[in-house]
């Protein structure tokens, strides 16, 4: 049984009891996060990550699960940090319009960068590795939330940086 959505903003700001029933009571396993926007620096756009937040949102909640048994996670990637998209902006599209957002192609290896650096950050904090990370949320979706598209030849190149950014 896998718990995701919402846990990023409410499960931090809920008590021990909230948390409890949820992993424990609710027989939660596995828990799926989503790596959101706003875990990068964007005011700095330098590659700093928002350590505050990984910490409240992330790392306190993967820790959290782990202490009542529950020691999986995966992450989810809805969108990249809007510096690093066509549109500066957190939608799957451009704003007031239809276009399709997506990742600049130069900004690719920051993209994977910032990825490997949450990873190593959340390594650091205690909080082990994920089983696993999927790189987009509704890969063909011009989504009305935190999204982006990619094309066919992107997706394989930044899988594959990605895989040789891991490997090392």
């Amino acid at each position: 049984f896998t718990f995701a959505g919402l846990a990023f903003y409410l499960l931090p700001r809920f008590g021990g009891a909230a948390q409890e029933a949820l992993f424990r009571e609710l027989g939660i396993t596995i828990i799926r996060l989503d790596l959101r926007v706003e875990l990068y620096d964007d005011q700095r756009d330098d590659g700093s990550l928002r350590t505050d937040v990984l910490d409240w949102a992330v790392a306190s909640f993967i820790r959290s699960a782990r202490d009542r048994g529950v020691t999986q996670y995966f992450f989810s990637v809805f969108s990249p940090p809007l510096p690093f998209k066509v549109f500066s902006t957190w939608r799957g599209h451009a704003e007031g319009g239809t276009e399709s957002n997506r990742l600049k192609d130069s900004r690719e290896n920051d993209y994977v960068r910032y990825l490997t650096d949450i990873l190593k950050y959340l390594e650091s904090e205690g909080c082990g590795h994920p089983v696993g990370l999927s790189l987009q949320n509704e890969l063909r979706s011009a989504v009305d939330w935190q999204g982006y598209q990619k094309e066919k030849e992107q997706y394989q190149r930044v899988t594959k940086k990605l895989r040789k950014a891991l490997d090392t």
